[in-house]
């Protein structure tokens, strides 16, 4: 087996890495399985130091309930369709907690 990335493992990575805002991507168990150049940076975070972390632990008052495109909920959407942001709170390793927007 290689320990080479594969080239859709890569592909993905220069993808992510392309967007302008901080990105986790997570399971359904709540736990990251992926996250951007950006995320590392907001969570001052090496490499792929965030992977296997909880969401949880690093987003502590994060509720899907609170996300308007993670239930689709067509109440949170303005005339256009758009949803808005949620506040939070980011936690990052060291225990440092920053706002960001969900």
């Amino acid at each position: 087996m290689s320990s080479r990335p594969s080239r859709g493992t890569a592909r993905l990575a220069a993808i992510l890495d392309a967007l302008p805002d901080g990105l986790l991507l997570v399971n359904c168990n709540g736990t990251v399985v992926n996250a951007n150049a950006i995320a590392l940076e907001m969570f001052e975070t090496p490499g792929t130091a965030l992977v296997g972390r909880g969401l949880l632990d690093l987003l502590p008052e994060f509720d899907s309930k609170l996300i308007p495109g993670s239930m689709r909920r067509p109440e949170a959407a303005d005339e256009q369709g758009r949803t808005k942001p949620t506040r939070m709170t980011a936690r990052r390793t060291d225990g440092h907690e920053y706002p960001v927007e969900v």
